[in-house]
């Protein structure tokens, strides 16, 4: 019997060990957070690790959560300041939840895109606007976003000013966490560049021919070294982009470009 005592107290002592090893790496990947934006961490060990930054003109908190109301498990979550208190936006990741169907007058939203409607459900009180900041962009960060969640749990809201999203599990590893939030932080830009009037998106799918591209930079002609902004596809010479270190795209502002290939003929012209 004292042996046995003995044998689930060495247990007990290994998985408190565990534990607490567990939760310093939680807790270290959120101050490598922190330090990365310059923002502030709080709560001790032994809590759920929160830091508070500034991203752009509002205020951001990642958070860790063991369970919420609404299910999913653990949780990472962002949550920040939206304009518009009145728009309400609820988005799902069909699958095994505790959700019910979403209270205070808003109605089922059906994405355009084929096949999204099986893997996300919307609910919204403007159809309206809900279709501008679903835009074909934004639905891909979201799809990512899913793609990294550990256990396939995605949950976004936008409701009384205030934008949240959370995805499932939580990342002790420091590049993966910082992958988590950059993706998130580029929803909500996505989000907001979409309210942006007079702001067309190219559909990926389609392109055009242009016999001659003006660098919105430079203003000059762009040469064979062009790259084309990620998010608006507008052209900017290499150069030009590496010297701004952004889309010069007035409400565009991506930081991240492609560079286009020509495509090369299969077959050689015949000899004549």
């Amino acid at each position: 019997m004292r042996t046995l005592t003995v044998i689930a107290s060495l247990a007990a002592v290994v998985c408190f060990i565990i534990y607490l090893n567990r939760r310093a790496s939680l807790y270290y990947a959120f101050e490598d957070l922190a330090k990365r934006y310059l923002g502030l961490i709080s709560t001790a060990l032994t809590g759920n690790p929160r830091v508070v930054f500034r991203f752009r003109e509002s205020v951001a908190q990642f958070s860790s959560h063991l369970r919420t109301p609404r299910g999913g498990g653990r949780q990472t979550r962002m949550a920040i300041d939206w304009p518009d208190r009145r728009f309400q936006l609820v988005l799902l990741r069909h699958g095994p939840r505790s959700f019910g169907i979403p209270r205070g007058g808003l109605g089922r939203f059906f994405l355009d895109q084929p096949g999204l409607n099986e893997k996300f459900e919307v609910w919204t009180n403007d159809a309206l606007m809900c279709r501008q900041i679903l835009s074909p962009a934004c639905v891909w960060h979201l799809d990512h976003l899913a793609n990294m969640s550990k256990n396939g749990f995605l949950f976004w809201r936008i409701r009384r000013g205030k934008f949240q999203i959370s995805v499932g599990g939580h990342f002790r590893n420091r590049q993966r966490l910082g992958e988590v939030t950059a993706k998130m932080l580029d929803l909500f830009s996505q989000a907001q560049l979409s309210q942006q009037e007079g702001l067309e998106f190219v559909d990926e799918q389609t392109a055009s021919v242009i016999e001659e591209m003006i660098c919105p930079i430079c203003s000059g002609a762009i040469g064979p070294d062009v790259v084309i902004c990620i998010r608006c596809r507008a052209p900017h010479c290499k150069e030009c982009w590496q010297y701004n270190g952004k889309c010069a795209t007035f409400g565009c502002g991506a930081e991240k470009y492609v560079m286009p290939v020509a495509e090369r003929n299969s077959r050689s012209n015949p000899a004549s």
